[in-house]
């Protein structure tokens, strides 16, 4: 029997706590001599342990068999590239349109949006991609751009269209929100699921970062639209995106409390935050220590009791949708890519769509076979392993492909004790 290096062992008001990321399980004691035989147990002495305590240890994990341990990696491991091959989805990331009628100052699509819209040749060669996987159980779709609500019309067509197939279809929206109308009621008898939206702060704060092309502000019309949403549609999850940079971290708790008041704690409305980066060297401003995010989320939590946007460890296979054989992102002109983040990026592209299924290429392989969770030697050997998704699958590739020193560990590892305080033991 071994000590598993999933285990994390801290102290707090003189009781000693013990967590095992595989199991999830958290076990405490005041005792002297248990404290004692933990301490001879992490180095393989499990002499002191008395019956009760050696059967929690072991039910709990905490003591476990080398194989027992190797047995639970192939096993993620199996489960995780299962997933990637899975033919059960087909995930297409469509944007209707390059056009966007915002200008928001820290947009990363900035150098690659026009005035190009889907024209009916891409159209059609999306709908011949659907019909090329006949035994897929489901289409899931996310509406992109740009502002893809720019292009409703490729929307209603291309939804009609792949409606024949005969397969359930999952619609989502990420979109700024400005023309959230009564087009919508377009979906009022499809399975919109989602629809994302940011709003960067109260209305001052809101109208500097997310303007029109003219210059105005946004804030009061998005509002407005997110309302007549929610009464319009009965069952679609509206996301609150907040991109937090040092300009308004400190204003996103008066936000997150103005928003559910505002919409009567709406249980469909969620709120979340994403911290702006500077991956393409243009962005001011920004949230690029872990360590802050961490303090972040712990300060919201402590101090204005949002408790649901911080770190709670769960178990996860990792990845993202771009590591899935079946998830394509497509461009008005058709080039494909597998991530969003590489729209317009000729070197990240894994062919277009009028090329008649020729998407599989090094760029591909990378994403679907290259750098994991499970390639990577410190992740193998790190115990939070099994609660960690391995980071941004787009950044690993960056690091391998262009020598990138992109840090891929969450904010949470070098804070888990007071993660592990603020969900269990508050």
């Amino acid at each position: 029997m071994i000590w598993s290096k999933y285990n994390f062992s801290f102290e707090k008001e003189q009781i000693t706590y013990l967590y095992n990321s595989r199991t999830n399980a958290l076990i405490s004691t005041t005792e002297d001599e248990t404290k004692i035989a933990l301490d001879q147990a992490k180095d393989g002495n499990l002499s002191m342990l008395d019956p009760d305590s050696l059967a929690l240890l072991k039910n709990g994990k905490f003591i476990s068999s080398q194989e027992d341990e190797d047995s639970f990696f192939y096993e993620k491991k199996h489960n995780y590239y299962t997933s990637v091959f899975s033919k059960e989805i087909l995930n297409l990331t469509i944007l209707t349109t390059l056009n966007c009628n915002f200008k928001c100052p820290y947009c990363y699509e900035k150098d690659t949006l026009n005035t190009q819209n889907l024209s009916p040749e891409i159209e059609k060669a999306i709908i011949y991609l659907a019909k090329k996987f006949p035994n897929i159980n489901k289409i899931k779709i996310t509406w992109y751009g740009g502002e893809p609500l720019l292009n409703f019309d490729s929307i209603k067509r291309l939804t009609l269209e792949l409606e024949k197939l005969k397969k359930p279809i999952e619609h989502n929206i990420v979109t700024n929100g400005y023309l959230l109308d009564d087009r919508m009621s377009f979906f009022n008898t499809r399975n919109l699921e989602s629809i994302q939206i940011t709003i960067d702060g109260l209305a001052e704060t809101h109208n500097k970062k997310r303007i029109l092309k003219n210059n105005n502000g946004t804030f009061d019309r998005i509002l407005a639209n997110i309302e007549n949403f929610i009464k319009l549609n009965s069952a679609c999850k509206v996301y609150i995106r907040c991109n937090i940079d040092e300009s308004n971290e400190n204003e996103f708790s008066q936000l997150y409390h103005f928003l559910n008041k505002k919409f009567n704690f709406e249980k469909r409305l969620i709120i979340y935050t994403a911290f702006v980066r500077n991956d393409n060297g243009r962005c001011n401003n920004v949230f690029i220590d872990s360590d802050k995010e961490a303090e972040f989320f712990i300060q919201n939590f402590e101090k204005e009791n949002i408790k649901n946007l911080s770190f709670k460890p769960r178990l996860t296979l990792g990845g993202c949708g771009a590591n899935n054989l079946l998830f394509f992102v497509i461009t008005p002109n058709g080039d494909m890519y597998k991530c969003w983040n590489d729209i317009g990026r000729s070197d990240y592209q894994i062919g277009n769509i009028l090329d008649n299924g020729i998407y599989l290429n090094e760029i591909t392989d990378k994403y679907l076979l290259g750098p994991s969770i499970y390639t990577d030697p410190e992740c193998k050997n790190c115990s939070f392993f099994p609660i960690c998704s391995g980071g941004c699958s787009h950044k690993r590739i960056q690091n391998l492909l262009h020598n990138e020193k992109y840090n891929l560990c969450t904010y949470a590892k070098n804070h888990l004790e007071k993660f592990l305080e603020l969900n269990y033991l508050k």
